[in-house]
């Protein structure tokens, strides 16, 4: 910058500095001069008003919602038949971008996916939204399943990139938050990061993690999370989706006294007939399949 007969602006609030070499080099090179800006390792950029995405410009946000509205109509003048893998272009896809920072309450959850169903035609009449989901949607795409694993991804991937010390202090701000959040009336509405978002995720399942590394489930099963080992998400992504699904079967039992269904729903021969019916007797076999259960 001397070289180039630049100044460094006092006005920026710090450098954002990624690893200690580069911090101490810098530090070095900017003793010499008065009045600069300090040394950080987190810093809020208001260039782009997003901070863990919680704020973004109401512009943007509107723009990218309208086009995600202007996909759905498209989508919806296709016919019903093949309207089945466009579940993810809709304008809630778009309105969950950055979702992992505050995740998503149990109540707007199921309002997006009473959206997903009766724009697809999936939801006929009082029909079960469960049920109508395990038809037409693989585990993969139903949100249900899919915001809540990837708010525990993007947890396991945050305490992964934090060195010892500061896993050390993580620890402790996880034991605060668990206890804050378990005595809440309405948890949902003190969320105000990633952390607290994870924690009321598992607390929404059934799950009990009052320690950082140590989680039991809804089964009883203690779960000892070595964050270090790469291949312990995949165990526990196996676990967590086991509870969801017996969450999503108790639901479904819930609903119309139908306690049958509170070990599963094996929807495999439905899948196998609706696949060879024509697309006039597609809609016909689905209010009998749901109304039969």
């Amino acid at each position: 910058m001397v070289s180039r007969v630049l100044e460094i602006s006092t006005k920026k609030s710090g450098f954002l500095v990624g690893d200690v070499e580069t911090g101490k080099a810098l530090k070095a090179a900017l003793a010499p001069y008065a009045d600069c800006p300090g040394l950080k390792v987190t810093i809020k950029d208001l260039g782009i008003d997003n901070s863990l995405a919680r704020k973004r410009r109401l512009a943007v946000h509107h723009s990218r919602l309208w086009k995600g509205r202007a996909r759905l109509k498209r989508v919806k003048q296709l016919p019903a038949r093949a309207r089945r893998k466009f579940v993810n272009m809709a304008a809630n896809s778009v309105a969950l971008w950055g979702h992992m920072a505050l995740g998503v309450p149990s109540q707007k959850l199921r309002a997006w996916r009473l959206g997903v169903a009766r724009t697809n035609k999936w939801l006929k009449g009082r029909g079960s939204l469960e049920v109508a989901m395990q038809i037409h949607c693989d585990s993969h795409d139903d949100p249900f399943f899919r915001l809540r694993l990837e708010q525990l991804k993007i947890w396991v991937e945050i305490v992964r990139r934090c060195g010892a010390i500061a896993c050390t202090a993580l620890a402790k701000a996880w034991e605060a938050s668990w206890i804050e959040l378990k005595g809440a009336k309405h948890r949902w509405m003190i969320v105000k990061g990633p952390m607290a978002a994870t924690q009321a995720v598992l607390m929404d399942v059934g799950w009990i993690a009052a320690c950082l590394d140590s989680w039991v489930d809804d089964c009883g099963n203690v779960w000892s999370l070595a964050y270090c080992n790469h291949g312990m998400f995949t165990q526990l992504e196996l676990g967590f989706v086991r509870s969801l699904r017996r969450r999503q079967n108790l639901v479904m039992s819930a609903q119309f006294f139908g306690e049958g269904i509170a070990s599963g729903l094996d929807v495999a021969f439905h899948r196998r007939l609706f696949a060879h019916v024509s697309a006039e007797d597609a809609l016909l076999l689905q209010v009998w399949w749901q109304g039969a259960l």
